[in-house]
């Protein structure tokens, strides 16, 4: 998952949105809009969401672990991930 995120998902200098505040959307008329922006800022939701859901519920969970290396591979990965 982190190779994912921070190779091919995470763009450089660009934050993901959730749907409402998403600012292709805010930025236009409803009338304005294509379908394609808003599948796109809805595919932007939804890679938002799994992507707190991956860092809210395994890597804090891993953080927590007995084993000093899953704990830091987890520290890394999350540290990884914020800085992308």
């Amino acid at each position: 998952m982190r190779d994912l995120f921070t190779n091919d998902i995470l763009k450089e200098g660009e934050k993901l949105h959730s749907f409402q505040k998403n600012p292709m959307i805010l930025e236009k008329n409803q009338d304005d809009l294509a379908n394609f922006e808003i599948v796109e800022a809805y595919c932007d939701h939804c890679i938002k969401e799994f992507y707190k859901d991956f860092v809210t519920n395994i890597l804090s969970e891993f953080t927590k672990d007995d084993l000093e290396y899953f704990r830091k591979f987890a520290l890394d990965i999350l540290s990884e991930l914020l800085i992308k």
